[in-house]
Protein backbone atom coordinates (compact mmCIF):
# COMPACT_ATOMS: atom_id res chain seq x y z
CA UNK A 1 0.00 0.00 0.00
CA UNK A 2 1.25 3.31 -1.16
CA UNK A 3 1.96 6.02 1.77
CA UNK A 4 3.75 9.45 2.04
CA UNK A 5 5.39 11.56 -0.79
CA UNK A 6 6.37 9.84 -4.51
CA UNK A 7 8.75 11.76 -6.55
CA UNK A 8 8.81 11.11 -10.28
CA UNK A 9 10.27 12.02 -13.48
CA UNK A 10 7.17 10.65 -15.30
CA UNK A 11 4.13 9.88 -14.71
CA UNK A 12 2.42 6.42 -14.89
CA UNK A 13 -0.69 5.65 -16.34
CA UNK A 14 -2.13 4.57 -13.06
CA UNK A 15 -0.97 8.01 -11.34
CA UNK A 16 -2.28 10.09 -14.67
CA UNK A 17 -5.41 8.72 -14.06
CA UNK A 18 -5.72 9.20 -10.51
CA UNK A 19 -4.48 12.83 -11.07
CA UNK A 20 -7.39 13.08 -13.46
CA UNK A 21 -10.54 12.04 -11.24
CA UNK A 22 -9.14 14.98 -8.64
CA UNK A 23 -9.36 17.43 -11.21
CA UNK A 24 -12.90 16.18 -12.30
CA UNK A 25 -14.13 16.52 -8.91
CA UNK A 26 -13.92 20.44 -9.68
CA UNK A 27 -17.15 21.20 -11.19
CA UNK A 28 -18.25 24.64 -12.65
CA UNK A 29 -19.47 25.75 -9.42
CA UNK A 30 -15.78 26.07 -8.43
CA UNK A 31 -15.69 28.67 -11.50
CA UNK A 32 -12.74 25.98 -13.33
CA UNK A 33 -10.37 23.20 -12.57
CA UNK A 34 -6.84 23.91 -11.22
CA UNK A 35 -4.16 24.44 -13.34
CA UNK A 36 -1.84 21.02 -13.85
CA UNK A 37 1.28 20.10 -15.78
CA UNK A 38 0.60 16.77 -16.96
CA UNK A 39 2.93 16.26 -20.00
CA UNK A 40 6.86 17.45 -19.17
CA UNK A 41 8.86 17.06 -21.95
CA UNK A 42 11.90 18.87 -20.95
CA UNK A 43 12.32 15.89 -18.61
CA UNK A 44 13.92 14.33 -21.63
CA UNK A 45 16.75 16.71 -21.30
CA UNK A 46 16.76 17.47 -17.58
CA UNK A 47 16.28 14.63 -16.29
CA UNK A 48 14.68 16.21 -13.20
CA UNK A 49 11.89 14.81 -10.95
CA UNK A 50 9.04 17.27 -11.66
CA UNK A 51 5.86 15.32 -10.16
CA UNK A 52 5.40 15.03 -6.49
CA UNK A 53 2.92 13.24 -5.22
CA UNK A 54 1.33 12.31 -1.80
CA UNK A 55 -0.46 9.25 -0.93
CA UNK A 56 -2.80 7.86 2.65
CA UNK A 57 -3.90 4.52 2.58
CA UNK A 58 -3.35 4.32 -0.90
CA UNK A 59 -5.24 7.14 -2.24
CA UNK A 60 -3.96 10.25 -3.52
CA UNK A 61 -4.75 13.26 -1.54
CA UNK A 62 -2.43 15.74 -3.24
CA UNK A 63 0.00 16.48 -6.11
CA UNK A 64 2.61 19.23 -7.53
CA UNK A 65 4.08 19.31 -10.81
CA UNK A 66 6.66 21.48 -11.69
CA UNK A 67 6.98 22.75 -15.58
CA UNK A 68 11.25 22.91 -16.20
CA UNK A 69 12.01 25.65 -18.27
CA UNK A 70 15.72 26.65 -18.23
CA UNK A 71 16.98 27.69 -14.44
CA UNK A 72 12.55 28.45 -13.60
CA UNK A 73 9.56 26.15 -12.36
CA UNK A 74 6.47 26.82 -13.05
CA UNK A 75 4.59 24.94 -10.26
CA UNK A 76 0.90 23.61 -10.58
CA UNK A 77 -1.27 21.74 -7.97
CA UNK A 78 -4.62 19.57 -6.89
CA UNK A 79 -5.51 18.97 -3.44
CA UNK A 80 -8.35 16.69 -2.81
CA UNK A 81 -11.01 19.10 -1.72
CA UNK A 82 -11.89 17.58 1.87
CA UNK A 83 -7.95 17.29 2.81
CA UNK A 84 -7.68 21.22 1.70
CA UNK A 85 -6.56 23.40 4.23
CA UNK A 86 -4.32 20.57 6.35
CA UNK A 87 -1.09 21.59 5.28
CA UNK A 88 -0.87 19.18 2.52
CA UNK A 89 0.20 21.38 -0.61
CA UNK A 90 2.94 23.17 1.84
CA UNK A 91 4.13 19.58 3.12
CA UNK A 92 4.32 18.63 -0.65
CA UNK A 93 5.79 21.48 -1.88
CA UNK A 94 9.13 21.69 0.44
CA UNK A 95 9.71 18.27 -0.96
CA UNK A 96 9.60 19.22 -4.22
CA UNK A 97 11.68 22.98 -3.74
CA UNK A 98 14.39 20.86 -2.23
CA UNK A 99 14.66 18.22 -5.11
CA UNK A 100 14.45 21.46 -7.54
CA UNK A 101 17.18 23.01 -5.52
CA UNK A 102 19.28 20.34 -6.00
CA UNK A 103 18.92 20.47 -9.57
CA UNK A 104 20.11 23.91 -9.90
CA UNK A 105 17.01 25.48 -10.14
CA UNK A 106 16.97 29.23 -9.01
CA UNK A 107 13.48 30.51 -9.40
CA UNK A 108 10.05 29.29 -8.60
CA UNK A 109 6.36 30.75 -10.14
CA UNK A 110 2.90 29.77 -9.43
CA UNK A 111 0.08 30.76 -11.83
CA UNK A 112 -2.94 30.69 -10.11
CA UNK A 113 -7.16 31.70 -10.71
CA UNK A 114 -7.33 35.17 -9.54
CA UNK A 115 -10.64 33.61 -8.24
CA UNK A 116 -8.40 31.25 -5.58
CA UNK A 117 -8.40 33.67 -2.84
CA UNK A 118 -7.22 30.99 -0.39
CA UNK A 119 -4.17 30.53 -3.00
CA UNK A 120 -3.46 33.76 -2.75
CA UNK A 121 -3.50 34.20 1.11
CA UNK A 122 -1.22 31.00 1.35
CA UNK A 123 1.53 32.51 -1.40
CA UNK A 124 1.58 36.10 0.24
CA UNK A 125 2.11 34.38 4.05
CA UNK A 126 4.78 32.65 1.99
CA UNK A 127 6.36 35.91 1.12
CA UNK A 128 5.86 35.15 -3.13
CA UNK A 129 6.11 38.03 -5.06
CA UNK A 130 2.80 39.05 -7.45
CA UNK A 131 4.75 39.35 -10.94
CA UNK A 132 1.36 39.58 -12.98
CA UNK A 133 -1.96 38.80 -14.20
CA UNK A 134 -2.95 37.66 -17.79
CA UNK A 135 -6.16 37.72 -19.03
CA UNK A 136 -7.61 35.26 -21.57
CA UNK A 137 -10.35 37.18 -23.34
CA UNK A 138 -13.34 36.00 -26.15
CA UNK A 139 -15.08 37.86 -28.75
CA UNK A 140 -17.95 35.76 -30.17
CA UNK A 141 -17.97 35.70 -34.23
CA UNK A 142 -21.73 37.12 -34.33
CA UNK A 143 -20.98 40.34 -32.72
CA UNK A 144 -18.23 40.67 -35.09
CA UNK A 145 -21.08 40.73 -37.88
CA UNK A 146 -21.94 44.02 -37.36
CA UNK A 147 -19.37 45.97 -37.09
CA UNK A 148 -18.34 48.62 -39.58
CA UNK A 149 -14.28 49.92 -40.52
CA UNK A 150 -13.24 53.35 -38.99
CA UNK A 151 -13.33 54.87 -42.14
CA UNK A 152 -11.71 57.90 -40.38
CA UNK A 153 -8.47 55.75 -39.46
CA UNK A 154 -8.74 53.23 -42.04
CA UNK A 155 -5.87 51.60 -43.43
CA UNK A 156 -4.51 48.27 -45.00
CA UNK A 157 -4.48 45.51 -42.82
CA UNK A 158 -2.42 42.38 -44.79
CA UNK A 159 -0.73 39.19 -44.11
CA UNK A 160 2.64 40.26 -44.08
CA UNK A 161 5.23 38.68 -46.64
CA UNK A 162 8.60 38.93 -47.31
CA UNK A 163 9.95 38.30 -43.64
CA UNK A 164 13.43 36.78 -44.74
CA UNK A 165 14.12 40.56 -46.04
CA UNK A 166 16.36 42.60 -43.83
CA UNK A 167 14.64 46.10 -43.82
CA UNK A 168 11.45 44.24 -43.57
CA UNK A 169 12.51 42.06 -40.45
CA UNK A 170 13.89 45.25 -38.74
CA UNK A 171 11.17 47.21 -39.10
CA UNK A 172 8.71 44.68 -37.42
CA UNK A 173 11.03 43.98 -34.12
CA UNK A 174 11.43 48.08 -34.07
CA UNK A 175 7.70 47.97 -34.26
CA UNK A 176 7.17 45.00 -31.61
CA UNK A 177 9.52 46.01 -29.18
CA UNK A 178 8.34 49.85 -29.13
CA UNK A 179 4.69 48.70 -28.43
CA UNK A 180 5.90 46.43 -25.30
CA UNK A 181 9.26 48.32 -23.96
CA UNK A 182 11.27 44.81 -24.57
CA UNK A 183 14.70 44.63 -25.84
CA UNK A 184 14.72 44.00 -29.26
CA UNK A 185 17.29 41.15 -28.98
CA UNK A 186 13.47 39.89 -26.86
CA UNK A 187 11.43 40.88 -30.13
CA UNK A 188 14.20 39.17 -32.77
CA UNK A 189 13.75 35.96 -30.53
CA UNK A 190 10.05 36.03 -30.55
CA UNK A 191 9.86 36.59 -34.44
CA UNK A 192 12.16 33.77 -35.00
CA UNK A 193 10.04 31.53 -32.49
CA UNK A 194 6.64 32.54 -32.67
CA UNK A 195 6.13 31.18 -36.32
CA UNK A 196 4.79 27.49 -36.93
CA UNK A 197 1.88 25.41 -38.64
CA UNK A 198 -1.05 28.07 -39.20
CA UNK A 199 0.33 31.07 -37.44
CA UNK A 200 0.66 33.75 -39.44
CA UNK A 201 1.59 37.42 -39.06
CA UNK A 202 -0.50 40.33 -40.00
CA UNK A 203 0.16 43.65 -40.39
CA UNK A 204 -1.89 47.26 -40.36
CA UNK A 205 -0.59 49.97 -42.99
CA UNK A 206 -1.37 53.68 -42.69
CA UNK A 207 0.24 55.58 -46.22
CA UNK A 208 2.01 52.96 -46.62
CA UNK A 209 4.07 52.90 -43.60
CA UNK A 210 3.66 49.54 -41.53
CA UNK A 211 2.91 50.40 -38.16
CA UNK A 212 0.86 47.26 -36.59
CA UNK A 213 1.22 44.04 -35.96
CA UNK A 214 -0.40 40.55 -34.86
CA UNK A 215 -0.11 37.28 -34.79
CA UNK A 216 -3.10 35.21 -35.46
CA UNK A 217 -3.35 31.43 -35.02
CA UNK A 218 -6.23 29.42 -35.83
CA UNK A 219 -7.78 26.05 -34.81
CA UNK A 220 -11.36 24.45 -34.40
CA UNK A 221 -12.25 26.54 -31.74
CA UNK A 222 -11.75 29.43 -33.46
CA UNK A 223 -8.99 32.75 -34.04
CA UNK A 224 -6.16 32.99 -31.23
CA UNK A 225 -4.53 36.85 -31.24
CA UNK A 226 -1.13 37.71 -30.03
CA UNK A 227 1.31 40.14 -30.02
CA UNK A 228 -1.15 42.79 -30.59
CA UNK A 229 1.02 46.18 -31.41
CA UNK A 230 0.97 49.46 -32.41
CA UNK A 231 4.07 51.27 -33.22
CA UNK A 232 4.45 53.37 -30.02
CA UNK A 233 5.09 56.80 -31.85
CA UNK A 234 1.83 56.11 -33.13
CA UNK A 235 0.25 55.06 -30.18
CA UNK A 236 -3.00 57.11 -28.66
CA UNK A 237 -4.52 57.89 -31.86
CA UNK A 238 -7.22 55.11 -32.43
CA UNK A 239 -5.36 53.31 -34.64
CA UNK A 240 -5.21 49.89 -32.47
CA UNK A 241 -8.79 50.02 -32.62
CA UNK A 242 -8.96 50.50 -36.68
CA UNK A 243 -6.61 47.62 -36.98
CA UNK A 244 -8.82 45.46 -34.85
CA UNK A 245 -11.79 45.46 -36.22
CA UNK A 246 -10.57 45.39 -40.07
CA UNK A 247 -8.21 42.30 -39.04
CA UNK A 248 -11.34 40.40 -37.56
CA UNK A 249 -13.19 41.45 -40.40
CA UNK A 250 -11.11 39.90 -42.72
CA UNK A 251 -10.92 36.95 -40.68
CA UNK A 252 -14.52 36.30 -40.60
CA UNK A 253 -14.82 36.60 -44.54
CA UNK A 254 -12.33 33.36 -44.52
CA UNK A 255 -14.57 31.61 -41.76
CA UNK A 256 -16.87 32.92 -38.75
CA UNK A 257 -14.96 31.63 -35.94
CA UNK A 258 -15.14 32.90 -32.11
CA UNK A 259 -11.66 35.22 -31.35
CA UNK A 260 -9.35 34.66 -28.21
CA UNK A 261 -6.30 36.55 -26.67
CA UNK A 262 -4.85 37.09 -23.79
CA UNK A 263 -3.74 40.10 -22.46
CA UNK A 264 -1.92 41.62 -19.44
CA UNK A 265 -4.78 42.11 -16.32
CA UNK A 266 -1.68 45.37 -15.77
CA UNK A 267 -2.52 46.70 -19.41
CA UNK A 268 -5.77 48.68 -18.45
CA UNK A 269 -5.64 50.43 -22.19
CA UNK A 270 -5.78 47.41 -23.97
CA UNK A 271 -8.42 45.39 -21.67
CA UNK A 272 -10.36 48.77 -22.02
CA UNK A 273 -10.12 48.72 -25.86
CA UNK A 274 -11.17 44.77 -26.14
CA UNK A 275 -14.21 45.37 -24.02
CA UNK A 276 -14.91 48.11 -25.90
CA UNK A 277 -14.64 45.78 -29.23
CA UNK A 278 -16.85 43.33 -27.34
CA UNK A 279 -14.55 41.39 -25.78
CA UNK A 280 -14.95 39.48 -22.16
CA UNK A 281 -12.70 37.70 -19.71
CA UNK A 282 -13.36 34.38 -19.60
CA UNK A 283 -10.79 34.12 -16.79
CA UNK A 284 -7.08 35.27 -15.21
CA UNK A 285 -4.15 33.60 -14.04
CA UNK A 286 -2.35 35.67 -11.15
CA UNK A 287 1.52 34.54 -11.13
CA UNK A 288 3.66 34.53 -8.12
CA UNK A 289 7.11 34.20 -7.81
CA UNK A 290 10.56 34.12 -5.84
CA UNK A 291 13.51 33.23 -6.08
CA UNK A 292 15.22 29.21 -4.14
CA UNK A 293 17.26 30.13 -0.63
Amino acid sequence: MEEGIQIRTRLLKRQKQEIKQLLEKYEKKDQGKPDFFMEQEWNEVLDCPCFFLLYRKGQLLCAVSAFLAEKEAEISAVTRKEWQGKGLFAQVLKEGIAVLKKYGFQRISFRIFDWNDTAQQILEHWKYQKIKTDCLMILFANKIKTWQPLEERSGRTAVLEGLEAEERKQMIIEIHSSAFGCLKSESEWLLKNNFSDGIRLWGYWREHQLIGLCFVSESKQGYFLSGVSIWKKEQQKGYGEAFLRELLLNLQEKERKDVFLQVSGENEGAVRLYQKLGFFTLQCLVTYSADLK
